[in-house]
């Protein structure tokens, strides 16, 4: 048997929206901060792949090989790859050529999948066309049979945007939002047929331009060794003379670590008042 689905599946895409739905029919789920994944099963071959169809299985060998020991022989999970209670550096981390350093990283840090959808079931045969309510109630069958497992979690799911809205407390501690999919809708890939709803932070900052910087400056620690060269890093002195206010959906450690969004030139703020303890507050 061959799946149905092919490894040229793009996962289905979330457009960003100011609230909550709050008309019925939709299921709201935790949006994880992670690697967006579809991993593919029939029998004892398995691909774990990014959104953008790369392999990623190199990079989590414990998931693979914990995929080829659950007792369901075939499937497609859409999910979300992330490391437990871990900052999501952790995560990018392992995106390391070397393969020694990925197996020590996979066995100091162990991954995991939270699955949200399911696209093919035991049989192999697509479930693309079929309404979310049913790959649902299917991807919730295979859970029974997986059973608990450290490496495959079913995402928390809720048709009630007050329970919803609660789990947005924990922003910033493995959660990036919500998701919202109404439950009569059919996969769709590479479409941006679902919504996504999360909690922007704004602060000043002072802005600096330099053509001689080969890498990004951060003012809060400059210099030093690189992550992934293991090469000394020149620090290049700027001095501030811009101040913007800024959005950005997720901040971690003093970091903006999505792409960033300009609200207004803050002419009336000098440069020198635009410290860390905005991110704190």
């Amino acid at each position: 048997m061959v799946l149905e689905v092919p490894l040229s599946l793009q996962p289905m895409e979330a457009i960003p929206v100011e609230d909550l739905p709050t008309a019925k029919g939709c299921l709201f789920e935790p949006k994880y901060d992670g690697f967006r994944c579809i991993l593919f099963r029939d029998q004892d071959t398995v691909n774990l792949q990014s959104r953008r169809q790369r392999p990623l299985g190199r990079y989590f060998p414990e998931i693979i090989e914990a995929t080829r020991h659950l007792p369901v022989q075939r499937f497609v999970f859409d999910g979300e790859l992330i490391i437990p209670d871990e900052p999501f550096d952790t995560l990018q981390l392992r995106l390391h050529p070397a393969e020694s350093r990925v197996r020590l990283l996979s066995r100091e840090y162990p991954g995991q999948i939270v699955v949200f959808d399911l696209l093919a079931d035991d049989d192999g045969h697509s479930l693309l066309e079929r309404p979310f309510r049913e790959r649902r109630a299917a991807l919730e069958a295979v859970f029974k049979q997986i059973g608990k497992h450290r490496n495959f979690v079913l995402s928390k799911a809720t048709t009630s945007p007050e329970t919803a809205r609660g789990w947005l407390k924990r922003i910033g501690h493995g959660l990036d939002g919500i998701v919202a999919k109404r439950l009569d809708l059919p996969y769709r890939p590479g479409k941006r047929a679902m919504q996504k709803y999360k909690l922007w932070q704004t602060v000043d900052a002072w802005l600096a331009v330099s053509t001689t910087s080969v890498e990004p400056f951060t003012g809060n620690a400059p210099g030093g060794l690189s992550r992934w060269s293991n090469r000394e890093r020149q620090p290049i002195p700027l001095e501030p003379r811009l101040v913007a206010e800024v959005s950005a959906d997720h901040v971690e450690n003093g970091r903006f670590r999505h792409g960033s969004r300009l609200i207004r030139w803050r002419d009336d703020k000098e440069p020198r008042t635009c410290t860390m303890d905005q991110i704190s507050r």
